[in-house]
């Protein structure tokens, strides 16, 4: 009977030691391993950049705890996130407006240039003409001397010949030679002398 009554003792005993761990089985699933899990599912997805969604938290326990700092680092991860492309975004616009203003720059130094180019042009076309004045207007001296020389002496001479046709064609070099020179030499003169103010 003894044994009987030790064998139901130690029967009830194997049966409340099965039913307690069952009890705490399924307390431990309950309370901490369904929140690491899930807690471990929100770490993963976090990982992956995907922080639009907070964090679980499933109760007020040192597990729930862990969950909130999560939670906050991960509203801070996106505060940053957001800060750095709002940064990006002023940073890219910053970057085109000196470019745009570098390439307005760049086209106005472009017309200075070819302005300056256009005014040495200018400049060396008006040397070659004032040149060629001076060069006309020393021909024109040559030619002049004796032309004149030419025209004092048949003027002086009192020859039977016919003075106005001789006269003729003694002047016809001279005023194509004037109206040659005369321009160019007004033209070289008026560069020289500075304007009246």
């Amino acid at each position: 009977q003894l044994l009987r009554d030790f064998a139901k003792a130690a029967g009830l005993v194997a049966l409340q030691i099965g039913v307690s761990m069952v009890l705490l089985f399924l307390l431990f699933e309950r309370r901490i391993n369904r929140p690491l899990r899930r807690l471990h599912d929100d770490v993963i997805r976090l990982g992956l950049g995907q922080l639009d969604e907070p964090v679980h938290v499933a109760s007020a326990d040192e597990l729930g705890n862990l969950a909130l700092g999560i939670d906050r680092m991960r509203q801070s991860l996106n505060d940053k996130i957001a800060e750095t492309q709002e940064l990006n975004a002023t940073l890219e616009r910053r970057v085109g407006e000196r470019t745009q203003a570098l390439h307005e720059t760049n086209s106005e130094l472009t017309q200075a240039m070819e302005q300056l180019q256009s005014a040495k042009e200018e400049i060396e076309r008006s040397d070659r003409m004032a040149a060629l004045g001076a060069l006309v207007a020393g021909v024109a001296h040559e030619l002049n001397t004796p032309i004149g020389n030419s025209v004092t002496v048949a003027s002086s001479g009192r020859r039977s010949i016919d003075l106005s046709s001789a006269r003729r064609r003694l002047e016809a070099p001279w005023f194509c030679a004037m109206r040659v020179w005369r321009p160019i030499a007004a033209a070289t003169i008026a560069k020289k002398v500075p304007p009246k103010q």
